[in-house]
C-alpha cells in the first residue's frame, strides 16, 4: 500500500513518461523523467536533458471531519530544465517543454482522479527559476490536488 501523494506522483510520472515527438509531442521529455530532489538530479552527471524532476509533495489537511476522517491539499512540484547554450535555442526549447508537460498532465487527468477520487486537480502557473551560475534553464510548475484520507 502506498500514501495517496505517493499514488498521485506516479500517475504524474506515467503522463510525463509518455512525452515523446513521435506520440504528437514536441520534445522528447519523456525520455528524462525522474523522482526526488530536483537539486541532486538536474546535477548528476547522467541526466539527459531536456529532464522534468517530480519533486516530493507538500501536504496540509485542509480539513477535518470528526477523528477519522480529513481531506489533503497536495502540492507537486515538477521542475523542468534544458541546457543553457548560445542563442535562443534554450529558451525554445524550454517552451516547447512546459507546453508538452501541461498537454500530458491533462491526458493524463483522469488516471490522476481516479487515484484522488475527487474533481480537485490544478496545474500551476510555470515560473522561471532564475540562477546566475546555472548552466540551466529551469522552470517549476506545481500539481495541485486534493484527496480524502481515513485515519
Amino acid at each position: 500500500m502506498k500514501a495517496k501523494s505517493t499514488e498521485v506522483a506516479d500517475q504524474i510520472e506515467i503522463a510525463l513518461q509518455g512525452i515523446s515527438i513521435a506520440g504528437d509531442y514536441l520534445t522528447d521529455l519523456g525520455s528524462s523523467v525522474h523522482r526526488g530532489f530536483y537539486a541532486h538530479v538536474l546535477a548528476a552527471d547522467d541526466t539527459r536533458f531536456p529532464a522534468v524532476v517530480i519533486h516530493p509533495a507538500t501536504e496540509r489537511p485542509s480539513s477535518l471531519r470528526g477523528e477519522r476522517d480529513g481531506c489533503i491539499e497536495s502540492e507537486i512540484p515538477l521542475v523542468m530544465a534544458c541546457r543553457l547554450g548560445s542563442g535562443t535555442e534554450a529558451y525554445k526549447e524550454i517552451e516547447s517543454v512546459l507546453a508538452d508537460a501541461r498537454k500530458a498532465l491533462v491526458r493524463g487527468i483522469q488516471a490522476i482522479k481516479a487515484v484522488t477520487g475527487r474533481d480537485e486537480f490544478d496545474i500551476g502557473v510555470a515560473d522561471p527559476d532564475i540562477s546566475r551560475d546555472s548552466s540551466l534553464v529551469m522552470y517549476a510548475m506545481t500539481v495541485s490536488v486534493k484527496y480524502n484520507e481515513h485515519y
